[in-house]
């Protein structure tokens, strides 16, 4: 669902130490799996799970499994992306496109679906809130001129980044957020990670298990509220 996946090829022999040595391991919450969610880097700080998978709950259709997936530091990820040389694209990171590119992106997003709101010719761009606790963006204010009027209309930051590309815009843990003027008018983007931001962060994890942490260990710090059972 979440990954690319270009079919088997040649048998790793680590991937298949790493199988072995874990047969009948599985992630629990309470007395049930965890849906382990990962990304690409956290870029310094994990996000909660019920901002990216809100209203999910373990297979009792009772247990909130929220509390498997808080937000937490991490102190892994910006010299895992160095060190990866990944630094522009998984570390901090630039983007920017024009105000024109900005329109037809978020017009097209929202003539694909109904129910979504309509998007004029895009003039302004600016942060509405911010989730205290991972500092990551809650939702963004766009300003358009639609049918010859100027309006506001607020998105959340996750469907902003889709919208336009998850590519382009990384993450919505963005540092800054710029209207720039001249000819054409562009937004600019510095932000950090790659990602929704949730669970275990991919580069962190090849960082600290290269330091010489264990798998227990590095489960451990992104799934702060669940454990580890050999089950079978």
């Amino acid at each position: 669902v979440d990954m690319a996946y270009h079919g088997y090829g040649e048998q790793n022999r680590q991937v298949a130490a790493a199988i072995a040595s874990t047969r009948g391991e599985v992630l629990l919450f309470g007395d049930f799996p965890v849906l382990a969610l990962f990304h690409a880097s956290s870029g310094g700080r994990t996000e909660a799970f019920d901002r990216v998978k809100p209203g999910v709950f373990a297979p009792d259709g009772k247990t909130p499994i929220a509390a498997a997936m808080p937000v937490v530091d991490d102190d892994a990820a910006l010299p895992a992306a160095r060190e990866l040389a990944l630094e522009g694209s998984h570390g901090r990171w630039r983007a920017e496109l024009t105000l024109e590119e900005l329109s037809a992106l978020l017009q097209g997003w929202s003539a694909a679906a109904e129910g979504r709101p309509s998007i004029g010719r895009v003039v302004g761009v600016s942060i509405f809130d911010r989730h205290a606790d991972s500092g990551r963006v809650s939702r963004v204010s766009v300003g358009h001129v639609l049918e010859g009027h100027k309006r506001f209309t607020t998105l959340p930051a996750t469907v902003f980044r889709l919208a336009v590309g998850p590519v382009l815009v990384r993450s919505v843990w963005w540092e800054s957020c710029v209207v720039t003027g001249g000819e054409p008018a562009s937004l600019r983007l510095v932000g950090r990670g790659y990602g929704h931001g949730c669970g275990l962060s991919q580069v962190s994890a090849w960082y600290l298990a290269k330091q010489g942490r264990s798998a227990e260990e590095i489960v451990a710090r992104f799934y702060a509220g669940a454990r580890i059972e050999r089950r079978y």
